[in-house]
């Protein structure tokens, strides 16, 4: 959960870290990235944590100004958060439609499958197997 944190609870990352923040290359930079690796790797297991629902918005942006360092693979200084193009370069407003989908119609009509895969009998067996829709 400290991956999404490290600009709203910098004390929290920095004492894991011995006093320094990570490389920058592995610091929370992109919503579209962060999204394509958990997609693409079986290593990366990430769950989305309460913030990316609820204001405030102080996780995705560097309003301390905070030293992230810039990244090797292209020199991109870190700052605040990438966010997708349909957020419209708002925090808020990606925090709201968040929200917006978690609380709507699908999600609702959906909930007992989440529970069933993290709680339940689709942890493992066929059950857990993928099936795309």
């Amino acid at each position: 959960m400290l991956y999404w944190l490290v600009r709203a609870a910098p004390a929290h990352h920095l004492r894991l870290q011995n006093g320094r923040f990570d490389a920058p290359d592995r610091l929370f930079h992109s919503v579209a990235e962060s999204w394509d690796s958990v997609l693409t790797s079986s290593a990366d297991v990430k769950e989305l944590s309460p913030e990316f629902f609820t204001a405030p918005s102080d996780f995705l942006r560097n309003t301390r100004k905070l030293p992230l360092g810039a990244r090797q693979k292209d020199g991109a200084e870190l700052g605040d958060v990438l966010l997708p193009r349909w957020a419209r370069g708002s925090p808020e407003a990606f925090l709201r439609m968040h929200r917006d989908a978690l609380e709507g119609p699908y999600v609702s009509s959906r909930l007992n499958d989440w529970i069933d895969l993290v709680f339940g009998y689709k942890q493992t067996g066929p059950a857990a197997e993928v099936r795309v829709v």
